[in-house]
């Protein structure tokens, strides 16, 4: 199954007062729950940690992959399955 992503990214290394004003515009992506790193999700929510992990923790837990720039998903939709003809 397919499912719409939209998240953004922001800056941070700005303080928080200047925060809404480093954000990135709002960003769309679909992933493909079949695929190696989403196959063992049960759930919508599972879809988003998966995503927020694999782009902010690729290679270790506790560090940001990119410490000036972090991922943050607002939404995740399930789309309709694709019509073969």
């Amino acid at each position: 199954m397919n499912f719409l992503i939209t998240f953004f990214a922001f800056d941070t290394t700005v303080s928080d007062d200047l925060l809404s004003a480093k954000m990135s515009a709002i960003r769309h992506t679909v992933i493909d729950s079949g695929t190696t790193e989403y196959y063992r999700c049960e759930s919508i929510r599972d879809i988003e940690a998966v995503f927020e992990r694999r782009h902010n923790y690729i290679a270790s837990n506790d560090d940001l992959t990119a410490p000036h720039c972090k991922v943050k998903v607002v939404k995740v939709e399930p789309l309709p399955p694709r019509r073969t003809v």
